[in-house]
């Protein structure tokens, strides 16, 4: 079981193990969201990260490579 942190003051979203709690990976959001809020993760392991601020749901795959965005911001 995979767990997602989205550490949104500090702008790091961390990839973990549930069970042993080892970090598989982290990236740093800073260059694309202005207030990250929510995040979670579909069958594709694909994050959708919600921006408070520019209104859009941003989509990363799990080594942080930005994929698309959804809204209008």
């Amino acid at each position: 079981m995979t767990n997602i942190n989205l550490a949104s003051v500090c702008f790091l979203v961390h990839i973990y193990d549930a069970t042993s709690g080892r970090i598989w990976g982290q990236f740093d959001l800073r260059d694309h969201l202005s207030f990250p809020t929510s995040v979670c993760v579909n069958d594709r392991h694909e994050l959708y990260v919600s921006d408070n601020e520019s209104h859009f749901v941003r989509v990363f795959d799990y080594n942080g490579q930005h994929l698309k965005n959804i809204g209008a911001g």
